[in-house]
């Protein structure tokens, strides 16, 4: 894949993003902001094992720390993610007695992640935006062909099955076999709406005389799905996507979603996809505001964040040193 063809994908996922992603350097593992400890459920811990640990030694292990560990999705079996309820009060204790031990990588509460802010015109950024990313000098190098984009989010309305249906700016578009995170099976359907807006961003049907362009028309899509009907997702499930998507080709990697906790685990993924050679892009955050949220904020993670038609920043994106980008997202505001 060409450098060109690296920030044209970069720059249309980030379209999508309406926000970023980063690659600064976080905070340590405990000083979480205010924000960070509203994201996180101190009735969940997840304990991230070294990669390959079987289930039968994270069993014995259990017995001593008196919880009941599972892996938290079929990607569990490579990643070593596991989760397990807890009581809140046990959880500092635990936390010093799971981190102690020489197969655990990272223990952290389970952290949640919301989708980012889409607006609902229906004409938002059908020309101005393609305009100012330059997408049809983009267009004479590359279309995206060949190239795997894992849309990591509510899911794709990519196919019919039982409720769910296809959508026409989608028809003929190409998909990657993905996976549902939030109730664990292999159809990432959209019960939301954000996903399918991102998916079709990136690779709507485009020359065929309907609707509106996509950046990267030729691109094949992997749905994968972590945030439910509510457009709210774990860090668990978020990690294991991205660890997923590395491991079955994908070579972008786009999340936009964020919040404010810093999850080990997460910034683990992140590293995982960089060295298997995929990019990770994210939104910085829809909060308006000089921070950074994750997983954007993460060294590796490309952080962007969005101008309006004026070339300003946009009222709602976030910014930070942590941003690599800062491309056509839109604004309704101006």
């Amino acid at each position: 894949m060409g450098p060109f063809l690296l920030s044209s994908l970069v720059v249309l996922a980030a379209v999508i993003a309406l926000g970023t992603c980063g690659s600064g350097t976080p905070p340590a593992p405990g000083e979480a902001d205010q924000t960070a400890l509203v994201d996180a459920d101190l009735t969940q811990l997840v304990v991230d094992f070294k990669d390959g640990t079987t289930k039968a030694l994270f069993d014995a292990l259990e017995v001593g720390w008196g919880i009941d560990l599972e892996f938290n999705s079929v990607e569990g079996v490579r990643s070593g993610i596991t989760l397990a309820r807890v009581e809140p009060s046990r959880l500092e204790a635990l936390l010093r007695l799971v981190r102690a031990d020489p197969n655990v990588e990272a223990a952290e509460p389970l952290f949640s992640y919301r989708a980012s802010f889409t607006p609902n015109d229906p004409q938002f950024g059908r020309q101005w935006n393609l305009e100012m990313a330059r997408m049809r000098e983009a267009w004479d190098l590359t279309r995206g062909a060949g190239v795997i984009v894992a849309v990591i989010d509510t899911g794709i309305a990519y196919e019919d099955h039982g409720e769910f249906r296809l959508v026409p700016d989608l028809k003929g578009a190409k998909f990657a076999p993905g996976y549902d995170f939030v109730n664990d099976d292999e159809h990432a359907n959209d019960d939301h709406g954000h996903g399918t807006h991102v998916a079709g961003t990136i690779a709507q049907r485009t020359h065929n005389g309907e609707g509106v362009a996509g950046v990267a028309f030729e691109a094949t899509l992997m749905p994968l799905k972590v945030l439910d009907a509510n457009g709210t997702g774990s860090s668990a499930d978020i990690a294991d996507a991205i660890r997923w998507a590395a491991d079955h080709g994908a070579k972008v990697l786009n999340l936009s979603l964020g919040g404010g906790g810093r999850s080990e685990v997460l910034e683990a993924a992140v590293d995982y996809a960089r060295k298997k050679g995929a990019v990770v892009v994210c939104a910085a955050g829809n909060g308006g505001r000089g921070v950074v949220e994750y997983p954007a904020a993460y060294p590796g993670a490309v952080a962007v964040s969005a101008v309006a038609p004026d070339g300003k920043l946009a009222s709602y994106s976030s910014w930070g040193k942590e941003v690599d980008l800062v491309v056509p997202g839109g604004d309704i505001r101006r």
